[in-house]
Formats: C-alpha cells, structure tokens, sequence
C-alpha cells in the first residue's frame, strides 16, 4: 500500500467515522424494514429451513439467500450469548464500512491510476442523497460488495487469473445475501463490462486472449450458481422465483421518479434533513453541479477505454430510474412485464446504484484529469478544482442531519420498552408451542421465536371481527394462545396506530370478548389476553368440519420449521391430524423411520396427497387411517389389536436445500483449497 492510500483512505475511514459514528456503539437501531430481534428469535432463525415459520402461519422463505451472511452469523452470536446489538455491527455495519470505502476507492483508483480518483469517487458513491437517505439499509450493503465484485472481476479478466474470479464470484453472492435486486443488477453490469472488454479491444488483443476472457466469464456464473444452489435450487423447483407475492405486486412509483431526479442523482423523498415517505421533494439547485461535474469527467476521459462501460452503466441507470417518465414511457412497464425477475423491481430507486457509481468514476477521472494539464498560473488551478469542491461540499451537507441526528431513520438508536422485555420474558418462559395475535399488527419489537411465532391481526386476520362468532374456532385452530395490543410507541417511530384504528378502541373490543382471559403481567401499557381454549402446533380431531373445538394436542419433535416427528401409541380409529401451518401441497406425511434423501430418490416415499387436504382456515389438515396406513407401512402392531405409529411431517422442498446447501459447500471448500495453491504457483511463476 502506498503513501498515498494510506493517506486517502484514513481520510476516508475518518469520515466514515465521523458520519456514522452510533454504528460503532453497540446500540439499538431499527428502521423501516430492518426489525429488532431478541436472543430468542435470532436462534431460531439459526436453523437452516426453506420454510419459514417464524412470522405469522409460515410461507416458503423467499429470502433465504440471506442465511450464509445474515442469519447464521446472527445465529451462532445468539447461541454464544450475544443480541443483536452485537449481531449486527460485527457482521454488518462494520464491514458495510470497511467495504464501502475500499471498494469503491480500488475501482476507481484502477480505472484512472489515480488515488486522488478514488478519494473523490469514494465520497460520491458512499455520500449522495440515494444511499443515505433510502430507508433499506441493506440496498447499500449489497451495492458495495456489487461494486467489490466488479473491482476483483475486472482484474480477473486483466490478469487471466481465475483466482480472483472466484472471489468476484463470493462476493455477489454476499451482495445477493443482502440484496438479491442489487446482484441481479450486477450481473447485467458484469455482462456489459464483458461485452465491452471484447468488442472495444478486438484489435489489441489475441483470440486466445478472449476465448480466455469468455471461459472466466463462464466460470464466474457457474460459482455463482453452484455458490447459490442452496437456495436456487429449492425456490427455483417449487417455481417460488417466478410466481411468488413479491413478484406478484403492480408496478408502484410512477408519480414520484422522473428523470430530473436520476440526471440529479437526488433521492426524490430527502427533503434535505431527512426522508419524507412519498412526498417529492424539490432538488436544490446546488445539486446539479453533481452531474455538470460528471460530463466534465466524460469529455476530459473520453479516451479511456473504461469510460464506455462507464458510460453505458450510467445511461442505463438514468433510463430505468426515472420509471415511467420521459423519454421512453412505456420502457419500464414493458421490462416489468416482459424480462424475467424485471418484477422484483416494483419501483425504480434501485437503479440509482448505477448512477451513483458512473457518477463517481466520472467525477473520479475528472479529478485524475486535473493533474496532467499543465497550468499557466495557480489561478488556473483553482479554477479547474472549482466544480469537485462544489460537488464534494454538496455532498458533505448531505452528511450533517447524519451526524447531528435529525434525520433519525436507522442513524438513530432505539430505547426498547421494558413493556416488550416482561411480554418477552413471560412468552419464552413456557416451553410449549402457540402463536401471538397482535392487535393490530406486530411491534418492530414484538418478540417472535420458532416455538412462539407472531401474527399481525390487520395482515392476516382482519376479516374476522373482534365480535366474530367464528373468531374462537379460528383462534384456537390457528394455535393462537395470546392477542397482545402493543405499547403506542411514538419515540422510537414505532406509532403504527395512526394508520388503523385508535388503541382504546382495539382495547374496547377485546374486553367485551367472552371467551378471552385478561391477563396482568405487570406490563405499564401493553395489553394481553389469553385463549385457553387453544391447539398447539399439532394436533387430533375427530372430524373435520365442523370444528368442534375439542382437539387433542400431541407431542412432538423438531429439527427446523420444515420438519416434526409424532409418535402415536395404541391408535385404533382414523383421525384428523391438523397442522397449523399454511396449506401447501408440499407439506408430507411419511410413516415410519424418515430420511430427507430418500424424499427425493423415491416418489412413494410419503402418504399419497390424497389424504391432505386444506382446512377452512387456510392450514393443512391429514387424514389418519392406522388399519389402512399400516397395511402397506411398517408400524407396530399391539395385541388388542391397536398400532404404534411414528410419522414424520416433512416439507419436501427442504431437500432440495439440504442438496443445495451440500453442492454450495463442497464448491466453497474447493474453491477455498485453491487458496494455497494459488499462492504456490504464484511464487514459482508458473501462472
């Protein structure tokens, strides 16, 4: 590392320092989509499982690209004792810093082979109005891995080292881990820079040279699924990548993008403080110095091969983050409907990453530039830094709200109240399963564990009245044991009461609700409330409809959210085995000893679908013959005639994790091999 680096990028730490300095505490921060989670929680997520069951009635995790990065890490923390206070810097925060300069500084730096490139670059790309104002924390996260991943693929192709592929590689796949919208964006971008290495150097390099180029583009997208095949191969089997609600959802933005926001690079909700959810607010004129300064950079670099990829990337951000403006209108709603995963991109804000990284090698290469004119008076010198100081002063005023506070979101820390620290403590108290109804929906601080999970009233139940004859049976079927009106939290941005209807009515309604216990459990605000009618997670009906309220709760064991083992004794009579979870044709029953494996090698290896069936609640429910099960199963038989019987109901999918997650091991642990011997072959020149 040279003096200059080290010069430049201690600067830059500094600056990271001084902008997010709460970060390095080990303080409580939740925002927006990033909740809180306790100890118990963060454990259960531990737990490698495609089904995910810790909200709500459960659902396909369509997010679990994120376990390698986020919940494994978080997980062991957990088990060691520490929350996510913890959790969260070490693996998060921290490097998302550590990263975000270095990234971006290298690139840039390569580009021009300039660091003064790469200071500049680097405080355009970590400080515009875009990643510090958006409320998802995670979209800036996976952009600085992105752009590591660019930076090590770039000299990959250089250098014809596959070694530094297969890091470009792992880091996407961390990018994915956060943010699968930003990877798929930069893999196109992988595949530009490709197409432009190739088609702009035809002359001047060998054709060996590109077939060389190509055969490393290849193997990076192959690590990349091989890196991914846990989670690829189980969301893509059960079609979940394609038709699933997120991709499901109608286009969303139209009225607050346009392109005077991308040319600007200027988050169309911070109103200069802070960010103002779907209120547009005006772009102050001293911003457009930010991109009058890039197309100085352009013209002063127009030479540099790196420049058309540059180019090309930031054409491409400032056409699809405008939406559905001008020019171009029906582009964006043609992409959305047409290109596969195009979906994922409900609204355009995303695609801000790529502007805010042709921006930054842009005006980067227009501070590289300055150095190799030669200058007839200081006066012109001056002159020339004018427009980078300006953008650079520009920039840093974006930093001030961060630092004094007032623009709150996640640059703040949260005070838990103790009310949600004694409903903690009073759930996970009881070892036996049941879920919590919140009323309305889930506090950000609602605790919610694998053994306990949380539902939000207005999500998923709000069509049953509080006063419904039906609520009982859907209550008690659905597992629920505890409805909880949360603390009214306005300090901690935690007031969700302002979008429904007001507390002291929710509270009103309950306690005119006969069959409901109130419970004290020395909570100041919170309220709960008791079912003690409930069923747990598993259990026994006689019939199925109508429901009786009568069930026989079994006992039972569990690896993970996609499978339970019941063992029955001295069982006659057909049954209902009812199963709280939402319906999904791929939730199985196998009678006798279970081996995921053998799922995917035997198609009868389960009780024909025939006897699952969709409960009127939405939840699975089995139908339970002994004599008929038992005539082709192995079971027990007793002498008067009854049977032992042990099941196991098993969500098919997770086999195709458990195969996934072993082909995305062993190529990790090979390509981890390669380490050493890269570094042998690298000193005897023999690469």
């Amino acid at each position: 590392m040279s003096k200059n680096d080290k010069i430049f990028l201690s600067l830059l730490l500094l600056l990271s320092v001084c902008t997010f300095f709460r970060w390095i505490s080990f303080n409580t921060f939740t925002y927006g989509d990033w909740w809180y989670y306790f100890p118990e929680g963060l454990r259960s997520i531990f737990r490698p499982s495609i089904w995910n069951s810790f909200f709500n009635f459960g659902s396909i995790d369509l997010t679990f690209w994120r376990y390698p990065v986020i919940n494994f890490p978080f997980g062991i923390l957990a088990n060691m004792g520490f929350g996510q206070e913890i959790a969260e810097k070490l693996t998060i925060f921290w490097p998302t810093i550590i990263i975000g300069n270095l990234s971006i500084y290298y690139y840039i730096k390569r580009i021009y082979s300039s660091s003064l490139a790469g200071f500049i670059g680097s405080i355009i790309f970590n400080y515009n109005s875009y990643f510090l104002g958006t409320t998802h924390f995670l979209i800036y996260s996976a952009s600085v891995w992105s752009v590591f991943s660019l930076l090590l693929y770039s000299i990959g192709l250089k250098t014809n080292k596959y070694f530094f592929v297969i890091l470009a590689s792992l880091s996407l796949s961390v990018s994915t881990a956060f943010d699968l919208r930003i990877a798929y964006i930069t893999f196109f971008m992988l595949f530009i820079y490709t197409m432009v290495t190739l088609v702009y150097s035809k002359n001047s390099i060998s054709n060996e040279q590109k077939c060389i180029n190509i055969g490393l583009s290849m193997l990076m997208v192959i690590l990349y699924v091989l890196f991914n095949a846990y989670w690829l191969l189980p969301v893509s089997l059960t079609k979940s990548l394609t038709n699933n609600p997120i991709l499901n959802r109608t286009l969303f933005g139209n009225a607050f993008l346009n392109l005077k926001y991308s040319i600007a690079l200027y988050y169309p909700f911070w109103n200069g403080t802070k960010t103002i959810s779907f209120i547009t607010q005006s772009i102050p004129v001293y911003y457009w110095f930010v991109p009058i300064t890039a197309i100085i950079g352009l013209f002063r670099n127009k030479q540099n091969k790196t420049i058309i990829f540059i180019g090309i990337i930031t054409c491409l951000g400032l056409l699809l983050s405008k939406q559905t403006g001008e020019p171009f209108r029906q582009l964006y709603q043609f992409l959305f409907n047409k290109v596969p995963g195009f979906n994922a991109f409900r609204e355009g804000t995303k695609f801000y990453f790529l502007i805010a990284l042709g921006y930054s090698a842009l005006i980067g290469g227009y501070a590289a530039s300055i150095r190799d004119i030669k200058f007839k008076s200081r006066l012109n010198i001056f002159v020339s830094w004018i427009p980078i100081l300006l953008v650079v002063t520009v920039l840093l005023l974006t930093v001030k709200p961060i630092i004094n506070g007032a623009a709150g979101s996640m640059y703040i820390s949260r005070n838990i109240p103790n009310d949600y620290q004694i409903l903690r403590k009073f759930i996970t108290k009881d070892n036996s399963y049941f879920r919590t109804l919140w009323v309305p929906v889930v506090s950000r601080f609602g605790i919610s564990t694998l053994n306990n999970p949380a539902i939000s009233y207005i999500e998923y139940l709000s069509d049953y009245s509080l006063n419904n004859p039906s609520l009982k049976d859907r209550l008690s079927m659905s597992s629920i044991k505890y409805i909880v009106v949360p603390v009214q939290d306005i300090s901690n941005d935690d007031d969700f009461f302002k979008n429904y209807d007001k507390r002291e009515n929710y509270i009103a309604n309950l306690d005119r609700v006969s069959f409901l216990m109130k419970r004290n459990i020395e909570t100041k605000t919170l309220k709960l409330y008791e079912n003690r009618s409930y069923c747990s997670h598993i259990y026994i009906i006689d019939r199925e409809y109508p429901f009786s309220n009568a069930c026989k709760n079994v006992d039972f064991n569990t690896s993970n959210n996609s499978q339970y083992e019941v063992i029955f004794q001295a069982v006659s009579k057909p049954f209902f085995l009812n199963f709280s979870e939402t319906y999904n044709p791929n939730w199985l029953i196998r009678v006798g000893n279970f081996d995921w494996l053998s799922v995917l090698l035997y198609p009868n290896y389960h009780l024909p679908l025939k006897y699952h069936s969709k409960t009127s609640f939405g939840l699975n429910s089995f139908y339970i013959d002994p004599a008929a099960i038992c005539s082709v199963e192995k079971c027990r038989i007793r002498s008067n005639g009854s049977y032992d019987i042990k099941l196991t109901v098993y969500f098919r999918p997770q086999s195709y994790m458990y195969l996934g997650l072993v082909i995305s091991l062993i190529t990790l642990l090979g390509c981890v091999l390669t380490l050493p011997m890269h570094l042998i072959y690298s000193k005897k020149g023999l690469q």
